[in-house]
């Protein structure tokens, strides 16, 4: 029994191993506290239980009294690379111990990579935290234009103007608000596919892939429009466009 009883012990230390040293009080679940309509920033750790330098950020920085303080006011979340490989490459870390740092609404705002001792750390969240004060005025803002493009949508006399606004706001919006536009933009395609004929043309790239996408869900095969052409052929295709959708006079 006494050597059954070592051999567990041993397994479980190993098995203990695998994991990466987790600062207390540092939450694992990373959908539970990124991105989920919070009003406080979110500092993510991501880290590796084969790391030095994550042990020492670990061990030292994050438990330094003033750190902690620091951190009061934030939520906070470490990610084990090796536990959670599809969250690491989601957000692109290739080195650790990395630190990443979200707006409230999951935006990320800021970056660090390395070992950091306590003064250098508390300088990097000082000024992480003018980076999201800034950002997530910028959020409101965009949330406002966004509650106002919907209210326009609603109003059959001004969609147009609520498509151009919804196609405006889709490059630079979060996740959830990207989400609410694409929604709303799809309501609009629904009652009028060449309302959004206009994001054709538009100059970022990201508008132009998701207006495609969208009027080829609403008009089938024959909606062929590529939005990487170049602006005279985009242009052209969408004179021809007007021209069918609007019918025979």
């Amino acid at each position: 029994m006494k050597h059954i009883a070592s051999i567990l012990i041993v397994f479980a230390l190993s098995a203990a191993a695998v994991f990466a040293d987790i600062p207390p009080g540092w939450p694992t679940n990373f959908a539970a506290i990124v991105g989920k309509g919070g009003e406080r920033p979110v500092l993510c750790f991501f880290t590796a239980s084969w790391c030095g330098p994550c042990k020492l950020m670990t061990h030292i920085t994050l438990t330094d009294p003033t750190v902690t303080d620091m951190l009061g006011d934030w939520d906070r979340v470490a990610v084990d690379i090796d536990q959670q490989p599809a969250i690491a490459a989601q957000h692109g870390i290739e080195a650790v111990p990395t630190f990443v740092l979200f707006t409230a609404g999951g935006r990320e705002v800021k970056r660090t990579t390395g070992y950091h001792d306590a003064d250098e750390f508390i300088a990097w969240l000082t000024n992480g935290m003018a980076t999201v004060a800034v950002a997530q005025a910028q959020q409101k803002w965009a949330q406002e234009r966004l509650a106002r493009a919907i209210s326009m949508a609603l109003s059959t006399n001004s969609l147009p103007d609520a498509a151009r606004q919804l196609l405006d706001l889709l490059p630079d919006a979060d996740p959830a608000e990207q989400k609410a536009v694409l929604d709303q933009l799809a309501v609009l395609a629904a009652k009028d596919p060449a309302l959004l004929l206009p994001g054709l043309e538009h100059p970022r790239l990201i508008v132009r892939i998701r207006t495609a996408n969208l009027l080829h869900d609403k008009l089938g095969d024959d909606f062929a429009v590529d939005p990487w052409a170049d602006a005279d052929v985009r242009h052209q295709a969408v004179v021809r466009w007007q021209e069918k959708l609007a019918g025979p006079r």
